[in-house]
Order: structure tokens, then sequence, then C-alpha cells
């Protein structure tokens, strides 16, 4: 799922992108807008990375370096999450984060009006001495007036084209109890069902404790997906991101390969007992 945008630090004044002479181009675009079940207002945020690959690294590293790769949820199941981070090698590859200014994402919604949101360059917080440059990321989660239809980027004067954003997954547990606390389910598991609202649609779940996500999920064919004891980490409050996300793939002659995702998630807060 996507990168916390509030991590990536102060803005930046970025001068001329880095030389990338032999490198490969890669661009990742996540538009995302998230709403609860106790405000269902949708919030748009928006992030951008321009990447130059230096040979002799692999675009597929460079993804794994900066949390990007995309993979998709398992069938009906849950994977838990390997937290432990300072044990995994980094990949030996150099990564440009380009600066492709100015970057703004146009929100369309259902009403016919659109509204644009420019993006800001940030420097992106290098650890390990292996990436330089900026992150586009929004100002702020935005709240949206009319409910978004579909998104148009623009890079540098270049516009993208439409993509339309998936609807807001429809999410019910057929078991859990209503209570004082909220919803109730068993901590021993329990069954979830999203069904996607588009063809090309997919539904994941994120499980989170105390801000940590402990499993990732993904829906059947039937759009149900059984949550085991392990995701579910023992009694206590869990949040279920439930998002269902689309993507597209495509070449550019400036940005190289381009990989646009766009989401709704929805949280819902339980009770596991």
């Amino acid at each position: 799922m996507a990168v916390t945008l509030a991590g990536f630090g102060c803005s930046a004044n970025v001068g001329a992108e880095p030389t990338t002479t032999g490198a490969q181009h890669l661009a990742v675009i996540e538009v995302r807008l998230r709403a609860s079940a106790a405000d269902p207002e949708a919030h748009l945020d928006a992030s951008a990375r321009f990447v130059g690959v230096r040979e002799p690294g692999v675009a597929s590293d460079a993804l794994e370096l900066l949390g990007l790769t995309y993979r998709e949820p398992p069938a009906g199941v849950c994977t838990v999450v390997d937290t432990d981070t300072a044990a995994r090698p980094l990949p030996a590859v150099r990564v440009d984060l380009r600066d492709l200014s100015p970057v703004a994402v146009e929100i369309r919604g259902e009403d016919g009006e659109s509204s644009a949101l420019a993006l800001e360059p940030r420097a992106f917080p290098d650890v390990g001495g292996l990436v330089s440059g900026v992150v586009f990321v929004a100002p702020g989660a935005k709240p949206t007036r009319s409910t978004p239809r579909a998104v148009v980027l623009t890079v540098a004067g270049t516009r993208l084209g439409d993509l339309e954003l998936p609807e807001m997954p429809r999410v019910q547990l057929p078991t859990s109890v209503a209570s004082e606390e909220g919803l109730v389910v068993d901590a021993k598991g329990f069954d979830l069902l999203a069904a996607t609202s588009t063809a090309d649609g997919r539904i994941s779940v994120d499980v989170v404790r105390a801000g940590v996500t402990r499993a990732r999920c993904g829906t059947d064919a039937a759009g149900r997906v059984r949550i085991d004891a392990a995701s579910v980490g023992g009694p206590g409050e869990t949040v279920l991101v439930v998002r269902e996300q689309r993507r597209l793939l495509r070449d550019e002659p400036t940005l190289g390969s381009v990989d646009t995702r766009v989401s709704r998630e929805i949280e819902l807060k339980v009770v596991a007992r």
C-alpha cells in the first residue's frame, strides 16, 4: 500500500535534476481517497516519484529500495507482514528522484466540476546514501467537495490520460456483533466480505494494530477473505483498512515507464475478543 506522506520532511528548493546518463526512467504515481466509518467524508492524498535508476541497477531493485514494489494481494487469505526491516539487506542500486516540476493532479467529480491540486517537491530523507532528490506530495490530506470520479496527472506541462477511480468499498462482517465498544469480532478469526466495483479492481485488507500493519489480505472471487488468528494478533482494538485499487501501466517519452495507482479505502475499527 501507500507510504505515509508526512514522513518526507520539509519542502525543498531543488535545483537542476541529477545527471542520469545511462539510467532507466520510471514513475510511480499514487492517488488515494480515504474515509472511515466514523467520518465518511473522503480525504485525498497524492504522491509522485520520478525515478532514475543508474546502471547497472535495475528498476525492480529501485522500487524495493523505495518501498514501492507492487504486490498483488493474496486471494482469500492473509499474509503476516515482516516488520523486521533492519535485518533486510538494501539493494545495491543508486536512485535519483528527479525534479520534474510542476506536478499537479486534476480531480474530476460526479458533478462535472474539476479541481487541480499542486504537488509540492520535498527532499527525500536518504538514510543509506543510495537515494537523492525529491518526492512530490500533496500539501495535506484535502477533503473533497464532490465525489471524485477520475484523475488526470500533469507533469512539466504534459497531461496524462484520465484514470477512473474505483468506488468506496462496501464492507460486511457477517459474524460481528454490535456493542457499546463498537463492532466485536472473534480474535480466533472472522470473515470479511467486500466485492470489487470494477473488472480490473483489486480489494485488499490491511490489519493494523497500534499503528502497525500486522497482515495484508486479499478477497477471493466471491469477495470473501478469512482473517485468521495470527493476522488478528489476539484480543484488543484492531483497525481494518479495506482498499480497492486500480492500476495503469504505460510508457511516456519523458517519464519512461509510468505506474499509476488509484485507490479508495475505508477504515473500520473493531474489537477482537
